[in-house]
């Protein structure tokens, strides 16, 4: 029932939120971790999920990403880094109508909340005080169920940004047994279904004590870009030292002219309106239509963190001549998909065009030999310095601060790079929390007051 009720939580509220940085093969499939089968199960764990696959109840992912088949099941690392794991999702027969299981609610003792418990415990690799203080609190977080909120968790459903209806989703986000809180080990993030549930329900959420009391998020604006611009050697050595390694590149590319244009963009909170207008000015003669600043924000993102030994093998001509062919063949699937391979390389070329030293810094610590803490793909390095750097500052800086300057504690929830703390703390909490940017000499701005 735990097993079930765990990728169930996966399936309805995390996974549909992460599918843009899931591989395609993985997709449907709940990475288990051996310490949460062997709370369920006890050491004899293997021998119960190879029961219940020959007996249909569970179905392994036996393909990896080249197509390879295997037969006990295919290893994958873990989206948060800890370590390689199995992964399994419930058959589809088992969901079609006359199903041999009943969802039921049942009540938990304290000795089993006890019991899954230790599974969070086993789990966390990052112990200081204020994540587990943030760990402890998105586990009372709840969604308030009324008629609005119905209506877009239904909406949410039709469009597939969900995956249950309104009944199933608020059931398993308010009642979930076995709450999933990892650290990970890439960027030092906090998760949790609070983190992956839409951003059109944040304005649900309360506390499970407080129902009444509204929660309000406070965002810090552009947090990655303008993290990376406002990066110096001292708060490497300080929030990321095992990136030290970096501080050289990162010396030389802040005397450059176009570094400090970078900076400014980003310090001014316009750096995605910057490059909206650069790219619609770059490829006006042959954009199909301008884009818009939520494109320009992907465009940042595929143009920093990709790899960048790919893109600099691609012109921007190559792939217009591609999706000129598709629209000539009239093969409506090859013209989606050549538009957005060409949106890519357009957004790779026009970043080193515009900003060559920051560029030119990313490629030189994409190239550092981080393979001893990094979980991830060496391309990702300057992405991981710049999530270790942002979870430092909120984690060991901000909620410390807010607790010293009069937060309640147990009121403080985290969104990777936003603060949510109930609506009658908000102003106290930004004040608190520009003093403390202020301190560590960012200029980076928060959110305005919606």
């Amino acid at each position: 029932m735990f097993l079930y009720h765990n990728i169930l939580v996966d399936t309805y509220c995390v996974k549909p939120q992460k599918e843009d940085q899931e591989p395609e093969f993985l997709k449907g499939y709940s990475q288990i971790h051996s310490e949460t089968l062997r709370t369920y199960f006890s050491n004899n764990y293997a021998k119960v999920i190879d029961r219940l696959i020959k007996t249909g109840y569970l179905e392994p992912l036996r393909f990896n990403h080249n197509g390879k088949f295997f037969e006990n099941g295919y290893y994958y690392f873990g989206v948060t880094g800890q370590g390689r794991c199995k992964s399994f999702r419930i058959p589809a027969h088992l969901f079609a109508d006359g199903k041999k299981y009943q969802i039921i609610k049942q009540k938990l003792t304290q000795r089993e909340i006890k019991k899954f418990e230790t599974i969070q415990n086993r789990q966390i690799h990052h112990r200081e005080e204020f994540r587990l203080t943030v760990i402890e609190n998105m586990k009372d977080v709840i969604l308030l169920e009324t008629p609005e909120s119905v209506k877009t968790v239904d909406e949410l459903f039709a469009s597939n940004k969900v995956r249950a209806t309104a009944e199933t989703f608020f059931d398993v986000f308010n009642l979930n047994a076995v709450p999933k809180t990892p650290v990970c080990n890439f960027g030092h993030r906090v998760h949790s279904q609070v983190v992956y549930s839409p951003k059109v329900l944040r304005p649900w959420m309360r506390f499970r004590n407080e129902p009444d009391v509204p929660l309000v998020e406070i965002d810090l604006k552009n947090s990655q870009p303008a993290i990376l611009a406002n990066i110096t050697p001292k708060l490497i050595r300080l929030l990321a030292p095992e990136c030290e390694a970096a501080i050289p590149f990162l010396e030389e590319a802040m005397k450059e002219q176009d570094f400090q244009v970078y900076k400014a963009k980003c310090d001014e909170g316009v750096i995605y309106e910057f490059l909206r207008d650069e790219f619609n000015r770059e490829y006006a003669v042959t954009l199909w239509k301008p884009i818009i600043r939520d494109d320009a924000k992907e465009s940042y993102f595929i143009a920093g963190f990709s790899d960048y030994q790919y893109y600099e093998s691609t012109t921007v001509r190559k792939f217009e001549r591609k999706l000129n062919q598709a629209v000539l063949e009239g093969n409506l699937e090859r013209i989606e998909k050549a538009r957005k391979k060409l949106f890519k390389v357009r957004s790779y070329h026009l970043f080193k065009k515009l900003f060559p030293s920051v560029h030119r810094l990313f490629m030189q610590i994409k190239g550092l030999d981080w393979s001893g803490f990094n979980p991830g793909e060496q391309h990702s390095n300057n992405c991981l310095l710049a999530q270790r750097i942002e979870s430092g500052i909120i984690f060991t800086r901000v909620v410390k601060a807010l607790i010293e300057g009069g937060i309640p504690k147990e009121k403080i929830v985290t969104i990777h790079d936003s603060i949510m703390v109930r609506e009658k703390d908000e102003e106290k909490a930004r004040k608190v929390i520009r003093r403390e940017l202020d301190k560590l000499h960012l200029n980076i701005q928060l959110k305005a007051k919606f």
